[in-house]
């Protein structure tokens, strides 16, 4: 009899745009994100580690979130904004990213 192999752990990296960890705004698109993933099989500490950063206003910040991500390596970053998204295109092209709430992503990520 084969032992069951345990589930791969995915890492994902999540880089919020324009509101701030404390803004409802942010915390209801977090939440809605995250929600979605929970419904689509992938839960926090079983099967996905998941990363958070907010940029808010601060680009620099924000460049050094988005460093900070890519180091740790995941295997996917979401984005939820154009100036997130223009930071983290700047930074890598190898790590898959997926974006939401991106007017133009090709001209964003120039």
């Amino acid at each position: 009899m084969l032992a069951q192999q345990p589930e791969q752990v995915r890492r994902i990296g999540v880089l919020m745009g324009a509101f701030g960890s404390t803004n409802p705004e942010g915390q209801t698109a977090l939440s809605a994100f995250l929600n979605g993933l929970q419904r689509l099989g992938w839960t926090q500490g079983r099967n996905a580690q998941i990363e958070v950063r907010w940029i808010a206003d601060d680009l620099e910040h924000g460049k050094t979130h988005a460093a900070d991500l890519i180091a740790w390596a995941p295997d996917v970053i979401f984005v939820s904004s154009s100036a997130a998204t223009d930071i983290l295109s700047h930074l890598t092209r190898t790590i898959p990213t997926v974006f939401a709430q991106v007017i133009d992503p090709v001209a964003t990520a120039g």
